[in-house]
């Protein structure tokens, strides 16, 4: 059953919670955090800014080997799917 958006917390997440849903490695608190980053996101009636997006594909592109159509991409979805904070 998929929550309604009255029944989501609207939430403003920072880059680190991103960063956490979208790295992975086989560090066992990593996986932990990774785990509740993406319920946080699941859950919520997310809200993004650009500055957020800007420091999370920043840092995954230092920290994974996405390329750059896989960061445009991502920074294309990040605008579709969620509304930006005014």
């Amino acid at each position: 059953m998929t929550a309604t958006r009255k029944e989501l917390a609207t939430s403003f997440l920072d880059s680190n919670i991103w960063l956490y849903a979208f790295t992975e490695t086989p560090d066992k608190e990593h996986k932990r955090k990774r785990r509740i980053a993406k319920k946080t996101i699941q859950k919520s009636d997310v809200i993004i800014s650009s500055q957020v997006i800007n420091e999370t594909c920043v840092n995954l592109i230092k920290k994974t080997d996405l390329s750059e159509e896989e960061i445009r991409s991502l920074i294309l979805s990040f605008y579709s799917k969620y509304p930006s904070w005014k």
